[in-house]
C-alpha cells in the first residue's frame, strides 16, 4: 500500500476508535478510585477482577495482572465465587486479548471446575461457552459445538436469555464454518430475536456482522455490505474496537471480491492496525493474509487499472508484496496453530511463487498445503459434528426468510466492515462490578446486567 494511503488509513482508524479508548479509560479510572485501602478484601477482589475484564481489549497484560491479584485475594478468603470470576477474567485476557489459547483453556477449565464445585450453573455455562470459542478459534469444530450445546442447555434450564442468545449465535458460527449457511442463519436469527427482545446492542451488532458474512459466503454481496454497514455503525456508537476491526476486515473482503482493491486495502490496513494495537494475533494474521491475497488478485487482474494505480503497473512488485504479507501471515498462523488458515495460505503462496518463477519454492509450499489438508481430514473424520448436534433438539418454529433489521440501527452508505472470526466471543462484565457477583441471598443486583460477547 502506498505510504500516503496508509497514513490516511491510520488517521481514520484513530478517529473512529478514540471513543472506545475514552470510554474504556473512563471505566478504568473509576475502578482505580475504588481501590482504596479502606475497602474490605472482598471489595478489593471485586474491583481487581472487574479491572481485569475491562482491560482485555485495551491492555490484556494488565488485565492478566489484575486478574491474578483478584484471584490471590479470593483464594486467601476461600471466596469461591471470586475464584470463578478471576479465572474467567484471566482466560478472557489470554484468549480474546492475546490469542494465547492454551493458557486461556487452562483458565476457563479452572473456572468451570470451581463453578461446578459450588453449584453455580450460570458461571459453569459461561466457562463452557468460552471454551467453545477457543476451540472454534483452533478450528476444532466438533469440540466447539459440543461445549456450546452444553452451555445452551444450562442457560435454557435456568432461563438466562442473554447467554442463550450468545450460545445460539456461536453455534451458528460453527455451522457457518462448516458452510451450512441455512443452519447458520437459523441459529443466529434465533439468537438475534433474544438480543432484540433484551435490547442487547452488542449482541445485535455481532449478529448483524455475522449475518453479513453469511450473505457474503452466499455471494449476495450487496446484502452483505448492508448488514456489515449496520454493524459497523453500531460498533462505532458502542466504542467497541474489536467490533470495528472485524467489520473493517469483512468489508475489505467484499470490496476485494468486487474488484475495488484500493478500498479493500484501505479497510484491511485499518483492521490490521487495530489488531496489532490490541495484540490480537489471529486478527493480525487474518488481515496480513487478506492483504497478501488482494495483492495477488491485483497482480492477476486482466484490467491493468488496479495494477497501475497501486504498483505503477509493476506486476513483479505486486507479487513480491503478496509474498511478503502471506509469509507474515503464515508465521503467525503457525505460532497459534491455525491449521485451517495455513491450508489456504500455503496454497496461495504456492501460486504466488509459481507466478514469480520460483518453482522450487512453489513446490515446497504446495507440499505443505497437501500435508496440512491431510492432517485436518484425518482429524475431522473421527469427530462427527452430528454427534454433538444430536445432544440438543432445536425448536424449529417458523422464521422469516431474512432478519428484520432493528430500525434504530439503519444501514448507512458508509464503506464499512466485519472479519471472518467469531464476533460473539467471550463472556465478560461490561457494566458494573455488582453485575459480576451475587449477594449473600443469591440474587443478582438488577441495576446492571452482564453483557456477554
Amino acid at each position: 500500500m502506498k505510504p500516503l494511503l496508509l497514513l490516511t488509513t491510520i488517521i481514520c482508524l484513530f478517529a473512529q476508535t478514540a471513543l472506545a479508548q475514552k470510554r474504556g479509560q473512563a471505566r478504568i479510572d473509576s475502578l482505580l478510585l475504588d481501590l482504596q485501602p479502606t475497602k474490605t478484601d472482598t471489595q478489593q477482589a471485586k474491583v481487581l477482577i472487574d479491572l481485569s475484564f475491562t482491560y482485555n481489549s485495551i491492555d490484556p497484560d494488565k488485565g492478566i495482572s489484575y486478574g491474578h491479584q483478584g484471584l490471590a485475594i479470593s483464594e486467601k478468603l476461600n471466596w469461591k465465587a471470586g475464584v470463578v470470576d478471576a479465572h474467567r477474567a484471566i482466560g478472557v485476557n489470554h484468549g480474546f486479548g492475546k490469542s494465547e489459547y492454551s493458557e486461556s483453556l487452562a483458565a476457563f477449565s479452572k473456572s468451570l471446575a470451581t463453578a461446578v464445585e459450588i453449584g453455580d450453573q450460570a458461571d459453569a455455562a459461561k466457562a463452557l461457552n468460552n471454551m467453545g470459542v477457543v476451540y472454534w478459534y483452533l478450528s476444532d469444530f466438533p469440540k466447539a459445538i459440543e461445549h456450546y450445546y452444553k452451555a445452551l442447555q444450562i442457560h435454557e434450564k435456568i432461563g438466562n436469555k442473554v447467554e442463550m442468545a450468545n450460545s445460539l449465535s456461536n453455534i451458528g458460527l460453527v455451522y457457518n464454518s462448516q458452510e451450512d449457511y441455512p443452519k447458520a442463519l437459523e441459529y443466529i436469527l434465533k439468537g438475534n430475536e433474544l438480543d432484540e427482545e433484551l435490547g442487547n446492542k452488542i449482541g445485535i451488532a455481532s449478529n448483524l456482522g455475522n449475518i453479513g458474512q453469511i450473505y457474503a459466503a452466499m455471494d449476495n454481496l450487496p446484502k452483505a455490505l448492508e448488514y456489515d454497514s449496520s454493524a459497523l455503525v453500531l460498533y462505532t456508537e458502542l466504542g467497541d474496537k474489536n467490533g470495528i476491526a472485524r467489520n473493517l476486515g469483512n468489508m475489505g473482503g467484499i470490496y476485494a471480491e468486487q474488484g475495488l482493491y484500493t478500498r479493500a486495502l484501505n479497510h484491511y490496513a485499518q483492521a490490521l492496525a487495530i489488531s496489532k494495537e490490541l495484540g490480537l494475533q489471529i486478527g493480525t494474521a487474518t488481515n496480513l493474509g487478506a492483504i497478501g491475497g488482494t495483492y495477488l488478485k491485483v497482480a492477476k487482474e486482466k484490467n491493468p487499472e488496479a495494477l497501475l494505480t497501486i504498483f505503477n503497473g509493476n506486476k513483479s512488485n505486486a507479487l513480491q508484496q503478496a509474498q511478503v504479507y502471506t509469509d507474515s501471515a503464515i508465521v503467525i498462523s503457525k505460532e497459534i496453530g491455525d491449521i485451517h488458515s495455513l491450508i489456504k495460505l500455503y496454497e496461495r503462496q504456492s501460486e504466488i511463487l509459481t507466478l514469480s518463477g520460483n518453482y522450487p519454492g512453489a513446490l515446497e509450499n504446495y507440499k505443505l498445503y497437501a500435508i496440512s489438508k491431510d492432517s485436518v481430514f484425518n482429524m475431522e473424520k473421527d469427530k462427527k459434528l452430528t454427534e454433538a448436534t444430536m445432544q440438543y433438539e432445536f425448536d424449529k418454529k417458523k422464521r422469516k426468510p431474512e432478519p428484520t433489521r432493528n430500525k434504530r440501527y439503519p444501514a448507512t452508505g458508509h464503506p464499512v466492515f466485519h472479519s471472518c472470526r467469531p464476533h460473539r466471543c467471550l463472556d465478560f462484565c461490561r457494566c458494573g462490578v455488582s453485575s459480576a457477583y451475587k449477594d449473600r441471598s443469591g440474587e443478582k443486583d438488577k441495576r446492571c446486567r452482564k453483557t456477554p460477547e
